[in-house]
Order: structure tokens, then C-alpha cells, then sequence
């Protein structure tokens, strides 16, 4: 950002001495002052892009950390079947040495049965690792100028669709229908107008989980961003929403909808929270 910064005052000074060795050409120093305004205005801009880069960077390596952790769980899973299934072989043998013998041995059957469906329990944890059955991964942009005067719980358009894996973002309505049950993670990030504020919202078949807000003051953007963990059932409608106010919001790129699927559940029973 410095090195931006920079660029950007030495092109001013080179701009300025450019000028004033015209003999035969002059500036006032009230156009002086606009074109000083101007770079200022340019490198504040860079300013915040160069915010908005870090912010996405962050959000990738959350998303990184929450994968390793995910799959540390699966395997202090594994080790605790192993560690049963040990338990269990060591305890029929316990039991098949202190039994008196009356009828037909069947401990050793039931032994040799268990570790088998235990080692089929760990064969489909092994698989279900390293060949993840569902990807599912979207993110858009709204790249025209301005979003205005969307009305009270109306759908921002995200139109410009960079990544659709799983075909589940709608670009048409700005709406991401879930295609498998699991835990999601939904993001977003919404720039005001200049000068104005705007409201809205992360909404879940209708209903509210996240909210964003900006206020530009002083004739400038202001940014509102939301991140949210979440579980989601298949056929889910996800969306971002205007609320409360008939607001309008700038595009050109500084607005984005995306989300991915973190682990996905077979049916639509969400894990048990704990906390």
C-alpha cells in the first residue's frame, strides 16, 4: 500500500513539474488544488480495495483453518473406533475364557463379526475423506454502477457470476437454492453510496441471520460486511436483502455474495450444538 501511495505522489510531482515547464502555459492554484484533491481521492480508493483484498485473504484462510479442523476431527474419530474396536476384541476374549462352556461357542463369531463392521465403519470414513461426494461453491459481484431504490425486502442482484460449482446462485433473482443438506459458510460484503446509508440483511427462507450496514459520510463509500457458520437443508433459499429503508447501493465490483459448502449431511437433521 505504500509502495501505491508513492507511485502516486511522484506522479503528481512529475505532473506538476511537467506543467510548470511550459513557458508558455499556466495554472491557477484553485485547478491546482482540484488535481491535488483528485490523487488524493485515486489513492484512497486503492486504500480501500487494497482493505478489501486483506478482508477476502482472511476469510480464505478462516475457511483453510475450519477445513484442518474438520478433518483433525475425522481423524480423533477414527482413532477412537480403532480404540474400541480393540476394547471390544480384548473383552470377548475376557469373556470367552472365563465362560463355562454349555453350549455352542459363539463369542469367537460375534468377535470376528464386530471387527468387521468395524473396519467397514472405517473404510467409509477413509473414503468419505479422500473422495468428498459434493462440491458445492458459489460468488458473485454486481458490477453496474448502482443498485437503486431496491424496496423493502428485495433481493439484491448479483449478476455477475464468477464461480457457480453445483449450479446452486441464481443470477436472475439473486438467490442461492441449497442443493445438499450441510454446514455452510455464506459471505458477504455490500458497499454504500456515496453519502448515504443503506440496510440489509442475510436471509434464510425469508427469515434473518446476519445483517449488514454502511454509512458514507462526507460524501464518501462505506463498506458492510457478514460471515456466517450456518447449517442449511437442501432446498434452502439463501439471499442478501434490502430492509427497513428504499435504499441504494454501488456495484462496480465492491459488492459480493458467495458461500461454500464446508460438510455435508445426509439427511436434513442438523449436528447437535453444543455450548
Amino acid at each position: 500500500m505504500a509502495r501505491v501511495k508513492h507511485e502516486i505522489l511522484l506522479l503528481l510531482c512529475l505532473l506538476c513539474g511537467h506543467i510548470y515547464a511550459q513557458n508558455n502555459l499556466d495554472i491557477s492554484p484553485e485547478a491546482f488544488q482540484i488535481l491535488v484533491t483528485q490523487v488524493e481521492n485515486l489513492s484512497k480508493l486503492v486504500e480501500h480495495q487494497n482493505g478489501v483484498i486483506n478482508e477476502l485473504q482472511d476469510k480464505f484462510k478462516f475457511q483453510e483453518n475450519l477445513n484442518n479442523e474438520l478433518m483433525d476431527r475425522l481423524d480423533q474419530q477414527e482413532r477412537i473406533i480403532e480404540d474400541l474396536s480393540y476394547k471390544l476384541v480384548e473383552h470377548d476374549k475376557h469373556r470367552s475364557s472365563n465362560s463355562i462352556p454349555t453350549g455352542p461357542k459363539t463369542t469367537s463369531n460375534n468377535s470376528a463379526s464386530r471387527q468387521k463392521d468395524v473396519k467397514h465403519l472405517r473404510q467409509g470414513i477413509i473414503r468419505k475423506r479422500q473422495n468428498p461426494s459434493t462440491t458445492v461453491a458459489f460468488f458473485a459481484t454486481i458490477t453496474k454502477a448502482a443498485e437503486d431504490n431496491l424496496g423493502i425486502h428485495q433481493n439484491l442482484i448479483f449478476e455477475d457470476v464468477l464461480t457457480n460449482i453445483g449450479n446452486g446462485y441464481s443470477n436472475h433473482h439473486g438467490v442461492f437454492t441449497v442443493p445438499v443438506s450441510g454446514i455452510y459458510l455464506l459471505t458477504s460484503s455490500v458497499l454504500s453510496r456515496h453519502g448515504q446509508e443503506y440496510w440489509a440483511e442475510m436471509v434464510v427462507n425469508g427469515s434473518p441471520i446476519a445483517r449488514l450496514n454502511g454509512y458514507g459520510t462526507d460524501g464518501r463509500h462505506a463498506t458492510g460486511t457478514q460471515t456466517a457458520i450456518v447449517f442449511l437443508n437442501k432446498g434452502d433459499d439463501v439471499a442478501i436483502q434490502n430492509y427497513i429503508n428504499v435504499d441504494s447501493f454501488w456495484g462496480d465490483k465492491y459488492s459480493s455474495f458467495g458461500g461454500v459448502l464446508l460438510q455435508e449431511y445426509e439427511d436434513n437433521s442438523p449436528p447437535a450444538v453444543i455450548g
